[in-house]
């Protein structure tokens, strides 16, 4: 038993920075899982939703699926049977924006599409495609596959 004033002092001192150490190596470990947004990672599609004689119908994606890449440093890549494009994007989770920036093989842009994800958990995605005018073209329902 420690029965010295310093000792006891020292103690005290080694359990509180223990503390404060297991304390911010917590804190650290949350802000890495928080900080990723949930767009992240590789989907396929699975569903369409498309127009047919003006009405808007839900379709199962069939023939060659499309695969989408959304990396930490906010490059995306689309894939189908051959590539479909890749670039950078900015998804802003709290309006479920996405802004697609395409890239050609030089590096400079191409185009720029502005996406609505309406839905997105439990390793489903929904992405609404809209003209430039903010009329609907279409959805697609993705599955996690990472």
């Amino acid at each position: 038993m420690v029965s010295n004033p310093i000792q006891m002092k020292g103690l005290r001192l080694l359990l509180s920075g223990l503390i404060l150490i297991g304390f911010f190596s917590s804190c650290s470990k949350n802000e890495d899982v928080i900080s990723s947004p949930p767009i992240v990672g590789k989907w396929v599609s699975t569903n369409l939703y498309v127009e047919d004689a003006g009405q808007f119908n839900w379709v199962e994606a069939t023939g060659f699926r499309e695969f989408l890449t959304f990396y930490p440093d906010a490059r995306f890549n689309i894939f189908t049977d051959v590539p479909g494009g890749n670039g950078t994007y900015v998804y802003n989770n709290s309006v479920r924006s996405l802004r697609l920036h395409f890239q050609d093989q030089t590096g400079g842009y191409t185009r720029e599409e502005e996406r609505e994800v309406e839905k997105i958990d439990n390793g489903k995605m929904t992405v609404a495609l809209f003209s430039p005018q903010g009329t609907l073209l279409g959805k697609v329902a993705y599955e996690r596959v990472d």
